[in-house]
């Protein structure tokens, strides 16, 4: 049974994903929403920084 760091987890093709046991693909299902949920996080910091509204005219 090989062991993975979370990025291996995370970062493994579809195809491999046959070989890890029901505990590897839980843990990487979550890392894989916490990724999302951080980029989503950075993103709409992103957008509050950077958005600024256009001079009424």
């Amino acid at each position: 049974m090989a062991t993975f760091t979370p990025e291996q987890l995370v970062e493994m093709p579809d195809d491999q994903l046959q070989y890890l046991s029901p505990e590897q693909l839980e843990q990487r299902d979550a890392l894989f929403r916490q990724q999302q949920l951080e980029k989503q996080m950075r993103n709409s910091k992103d957008l509050l920084t950077e958005v600024k509204l256009p001079p009424d005219e």
